[in-house]
């Protein structure tokens, strides 16, 4: 029953991420992850055409530690000029410093994704910190008339006891921070 109500809640969170979404999205960028590639595991929410959340326990990562995760990118609209190159980058959140490999991303066509290795390494003395998050996105060359897409939000969580409710209004609050891209985090214990 609780895992049917979370599985309701998301979709409701994400259809209407994706009805906000769908109204202006001429040529853009999209964006996927894999949650096998997550190393370690993580809850990867994501649609087609939204916003793709990333959401790692803190207690599973040391200061200083690395998570990585495969994020798999390709171009949509029409009337496209190729090879489109985009420049994978971050909007590195306090404490977070992030990594790809490959950096520059080729598209030859519109069927063909690609797919970049991503470094997050949460730096020393940001440990005791109950939320931190960083937006991925590819930034295409300039003059192709792209847009960037709605990109790759990562949320890093600090569990604490000073959270109340049960760990399905936890999850469903991690979702809704997620799916708020210009929203600043949120102190968790609220």
């Amino acid at each position: 029953m609780e895992g049917t109500i979370r599985r309701v809640l998301t979709a409701s969170l994400l259809a209407c991420s994706l009805a906000a979404f769908a109204s202006g999205n001429g040529k853009h960028v999209t964006y996927g992850v894999d949650a096998a590639t997550t190393n370690p595991p993580a809850t990867v929410i994501q649609h087609g055409q939204g916003l793709t959340v990333v959401i790692f326990k803190m207690s599973d990562l040391d200061a200083g530690g690395t998570f990585t995760f495969s994020a798999t990118l390709g171009v949509k609209g029409k009337n496209l000029a190729f090879p489109m190159n985009a420049m994978m980058s971050s909007r590195d959140g306090a404490g977070l410093t992030v990594a790809f490999d490959p950096a520059t991303m080729s598209f030859p066509d519109a069927t063909t994704t690609q797919t970049t290795i991503v470094t997050v390494t949460l730096a020393p003395g940001t440990y005791s910190k109950k939320h931190l998050q960083t937006m991925i996105k590819a930034d295409p060359a300039s003059g192709m008339g792209m847009g960037k897409g709605p990109g790759i939000k990562v949320i890093i969580a600090k569990e604490t006891s000073t959270v109340a409710g049960t760990p399905e209004q936890q999850i469903l609050k991690d979702v809704t921070d997620g799916l708020a891209p210009e929203a600043g985090p949120e102190p968790l214990g609220n």
